[in-house]
């Protein structure tokens, strides 16, 4: 077994429901903001590449199919609030 099938097979599975971290709150925040995953990649300081494994791992846990659909049962949840239309 590789160096890398070892660590994926260590990794914890992401379910529906485990907690956020607070990158992927940040991440989560900036993206209700406005913009694209690049701009808010950029927002909280973190690279392109990152922010997408922030965000597919926050849809996971969220249960979204989209990240607009995170952001907004994100917003639901309390945990972001979007800008006054």
């Amino acid at each position: 077994m590789s160096t890398y099938q070892m660590r994926l097979s260590n990794r914890k599975a992401i379910k529906r429901g485990d907690p956020l971290t607070a990158r992927e709150h940040d991440l989560l925040r900036a993206l209700a903001r406005g913009g694209t995953l690049t701009v808010a990649a950029q927002a909280i300081g973190i690279t392109p590449d990152y922010s997408y494994w922030l965000i597919t791992t926050a849809r996971k846990k969220l249960g979204a199919t989209t990240t607009a659909q995170a952001v907004a049962l994100a917003a639901i949840a309390g945990l972001v609030e979007l800008p006054a239309p």
